[in-house]
């Protein structure tokens, strides 16, 4: 999650940042009717597409990119390199703050066994 003021996670002003690395079982982001609002070439060694809606629980934008070809296996990358190029496209400022950092899957019908672990490091 990023705002312009410092702990707002919860305003209309915050945006969620959502990185899909993979997605199966027919899941969508938020905006995908809409089609792709940007691509970028090479992040993370492939392209993406940007979707971008608004959640109409929350009312918080959410800017979603899915991988042209999705991650198997191990996926390693820096955060700031998926922020850099958001901001670039216009996303948002560079001078928003990051308030909330989460990873993890999020599994959405039936039953789900996830074996996945995460190991995230944040160096400010």
């Amino acid at each position: 999650m990023v705002a312009p003021t410092a702990g707002d996670s919860t305003s209309s002003k915050a945006q969620e940042l959502m990185l899909w690395l993979d997605y199966t079982g027919g899941q969508l982001p938020i905006g995908w009717v809409g089609g792709p609002t940007a691509t970028i070439a090479d992040l993370y060694g492939v392209s993406w597409k940007l979707y971008q809606g608004v959640n109409e629980d929350t009312g918080i934008t959410v800017s979603s990119l899915l991988p042209d070809t999705l991650f198997t296996g191990t996926f390693e990358g820096d955060v700031k390199e998926w922020l850099m190029a958001l901001a670039e496209l216009g996303v948002f400022d560079e001078t928003v703050f990051v308030n909330v950092g989460n990873a993890g899957t999020e599994p959405f019908y039936g039953k789900a066994k996830v074996e996945a672990e995460v190991g995230l490091e944040i160096k400010l």
